[in-house]
């Protein structure tokens, strides 16, 4: 880990900061709050579950409002490229 830490840095540094940085870094690592066993295997669980992976329905006029923001999208386009000309 120091090393990475260390090559992470700027190579400029004064050595005492480079020192306190990577005891930082270090420090930083070795507190970082991990999620318990039982909450990663379930929150695993529930990824790999085939509910989690049903996709939702679409709305019945997609394309019609796909269509419609294109158009419109288009016109506006339109209208600038018409006012800059």
């Amino acid at each position: 880990m120091a090393d990475d830490a260390q090559s992470d840095l700027d190579p400029d540094l004064d050595p005492p900061e480079r020192e306190r940085l990577v005891h930082l870094g270090a420090e930083l690592d070795r507190t970082r709050p991990v999620p318990g066993a039982a909450f990663r295997g379930a929150l695993g669980r529930h990824l790999l579950d085939e509910g989690a992976a049903k996709v939702r329905h679409r709305p019945r006029y997609l394309w019609a409002m796909v269509a419609g923001l294109a158009t419109s999208g288009l016109l506006l386009l339109g209208l600038a490229a018409d006012s800059v000309l």
